[in-house]
């Protein structure tokens, strides 16, 4: 039951975030790639790169009830 929920947390975010957010979920989180490739194969700078997964990871866990940003 726990797995569900991480999942439609996961899903949610997923459909909440844009397309660059997508891209980083699948390249990091389902294909494993190590963040310094992410950079080259997005073509995107290590600034971005955290950004992106920082606000992946705290919409994530907001969806999950984890996180408060207010």
């Amino acid at each position: 039951m726990h797995a569900e929920k991480v999942i439609n947390a996961i899903e949610k975010s997923l459909a909440i975030l844009g397309e660059k957010h997508r891209k980083i979920f699948k390249l990091k989180y389902q294909e494993m790639y190590p963040w310094q490739e992410i950079l080259v194969e997005m073509n995107i700078s290590d600034r971005t790169y955290f950004r992106l997964r920082r606000e992946l990871v705290a919409t994530v866990g907001q969806q999950l009830g984890v996180l408060n940003t207010e």
